[in-house]
């Protein structure tokens, strides 16, 4: 389900489905990861690591596993167009339970496909991870480096751009995951 979202083509793979189109098979899919779909945004986030690096953040819900995280550019004069570009990607067949992905670096059982060039852009970028769920598309949030702090995790929330404290946005996203009794 993911190839249709992307063709796999390492450095520089392009997106084929604009994003609203993803918006539309998450929102089908949500049953399958056990979480209600919006509120997946609430849980990631992104921020700045001291030494510059983007750090994307996802407080994943028990059922939950997250197989794929991605940082991508996105070119606003053409958006939805099929030209955003991929700058960082890595994978796991396994998946894992959430947690802080610092780009360019590979944490343990996921593969990089997509390495970092070592820059970033200044205009837009999109942070987002998928889960190991078959087909399972998961969040994306919209930020450029000048909106992100060391002291604060950007966030989409409820459809406005908010920066929160780590407590903030950890109590906020857990709120959102289900408990089935």
């Amino acid at each position: 389900m993911r190839a249709l979202a992307r063709r796999t083509a390492g450095r520089g793979e392009r997106l084929l489905a604009p994003w609203s189109a993803v918006f539309l098979l998450l929102v089908s899919v949500a049953a399958l990861v056990g979480c209600d779909p919006l509120p997946q945004y609430e849980r990631l986030g992104v921020s700045l690591d001291p030494d510059g690096s983007v750090l994307i953040h996802y407080v994943a819900c028990e059922s939950e596993e997250v197989a794929e995280v991605r940082l991508v550019h996105i070119h606003e004069d053409t958006t939805n167009q099929g030209d955003d570009e991929v700058l960082w990607q890595i994978e796991s067949s396994s998946g894992t339970q959430g947690g802080t992905f610092r780009v360019g670096r590979v944490p343990e059982g996921f593969t990089e496909t997509v390495p970092f060039p070592g820059t970033y852009p200044t205009d837009s970028l999109l942070a987002a991870v998928d889960f190991a769920a078959e087909g399972a598309v998961g969040p994306g949030v919209v930020f450029s480096i000048a909106d992100l702090t060391t002291e604060e995790i950007w966030t989409t929330g409820s459809g406005d751009n908010e920066g929160l404290s780590p407590q903030a946005f950890e109590a906020r996203a857990r709120a959102t995951c289900r408990t089935d009794a």
